[in-house]
């Protein structure tokens, strides 16, 4: 089931938020996990259940606090037969999640994977100073599309990662390549997604190929940009006395083995 999602008002964050709203008045979710802000206007990640409590949402913020994978780790550890959670994440936290249910430290059977396009993502510190008091900035960013490959503000990772669309998903919504103003692209991968879509109007179609075109280009453009990261490595790092000076910095505080979405050792 796969086709396009008529976006209201401009604002596609909204309509996801609409989306979000009629899965858990429905009962379809007893809760989501969402990306949110803080009171204090800081990105934040958020698991909702009450649809009432949905306005501070932001499925479409372009920050990232920790991978929410780590998150997921610990809410979904136990099997919880009764619940049924939407996971609104980005691709490399949905690649993570994987990772961890082949670890069997997070236990699918209460997940809903929705996936959602991401350009990439700016470091939580410095996310309240790009966005400013903008309200808006969230809807602004999927808009304004030709510039993602060249944004230096990214992350480093995500201005190297090549897979902008999410790769395993019950569900995703994507705007690449889309006028996001006006629609948004969704489509159902399995029978979770398509329980889902029950009752949302969709204008069915194939993968619109200008949508098809955009995700190529930012792909390859993130191949080169990987290519080029690597060769500026490799003459900082390549051999065994070189790579240890790199590390040399290195204070074994464990902060990498904490952050990591796949570390899990305790």
């Amino acid at each position: 089931m796969k086709g396009t999602l008529k976006v209201d008002a401009k604002s596609p964050e909204t309509a996801i938020r609409g989306l979000f709203a009629k899965w858990l008045k429905e009962n379809r979710l007893s809760a989501i996990l969402t990306p949110a802000y803080s009171a204090s206007g800081t990105a934040t990640m958020a698991l909702v259940s009450n649809p009432d409590k949905l306005d501070e949402a932001a499925p479409l913020m372009p920050a990232m606090g920790v991978n929410s994978a780590s998150i997921v780790a610990e809410i979904a550890r136990e099997s919880s037969p009764n619940a049924k959670v939407g996971l609104f994440l980005r691709s490399c936290e949905l690649r993570a999640v994987v990772e961890l249910m082949k670890l069997k430290q997070v236990l699918p059977d209460s997940l809903v994977l929705i996936g959602v396009d991401c350009p990439g993502t700016y470091k939580a510190a410095g996310f309240r100073n790009v966005r400013g008091t903008d309200a808006d900035f969230d809807n602004k960013h999927v808009r304004k599309q030709s510039g993602y490959a060249d944004d230096v503000n990214f992350r480093m990772g995500c201005q190297m990662c090549e897979f902008p669309k999410p790769l395993v998903y019950d569900l995703a919504i994507g705007f690449l390549g889309m006028n996001p103003d006006e629609e948004l692209w969704v489509e159902a991968a399995t029978d979770k997604g398509k329980a889902l879509l029950e009752g949302i109007e969709l204008k069915q179609s194939d993968e619109p190929a200008g949508r098809k075109t955009a995700l190529a280009d930012l792909s390859a453009k993130r191949k080169a940009v990987t290519a080029r990261r690597i060769e500026e490595l490799d003459k900082v790092m390549l051999g065994p006395e070189k790579l240890a000076q790199y590390f040399s910095d290195c204070l074994n505080c464990h902060n990498c083995m904490k952050v990591c979405p796949v570390c899990y050792c305790r």
